[in-house]
């Protein structure tokens, strides 16, 4: 499963985020026992236990994929293809979400602005 190259929208981050909440404790490795009277966050137990939100897990792939297509070679077809401009207009309506789109928005989560990664390089650092 190549999660770098997912595109995602609000409906599939809520599905990936739905807690699971069946009785069977197989295979639960961390289980932390937690019944739903407690009312206790998923980002409490996470933080708990010391683990990462899935979606944060699948950002850093995201953005791990963007820096390392940007410092390939131009001529190799992933920087021919994120760099490629289609021409013609776009289909009326509400606009798909593109996996360049959620770039942008992985990078801004992280407090920078996309221009100033592209102009400054900031994707040579690999430290994301």
């Amino acid at each position: 499963m190549n999660i770098d190259l997912w595109v995602r929208d609000m409906d599939i981050n809520n599905q990936i985020e739905k807690p699971n909440t069946s009785s069977s404790n197989e295979g639960a490795a961390f289980d932390k026992k937690v019944t739903k009277r407690e009312r206790l966050r998923n980002e409490d137990i996470r933080a708990e236990l010391g683990f990462e939100s899935i979606l944060e897990f699948i950002e850093r792939g995201i953005l791990r994929w963007f820096g390392h297509t940007m410092r390939m070679e131009r001529e190799k077809y992933p920087a021919k293809y994120y760099l490629w401009k289609p021409r013609g207009r776009r289909p009326v309506g509400t606009p798909r979400k593109r996996w360049q789109d959620g770039v942008k928005e992985a990078v801004e989560a992280r407090g920078t602005a996309m221009e100033r990664v592209e102009r400054e390089k900031l994707y040579e650092d690999r430290t994301w």
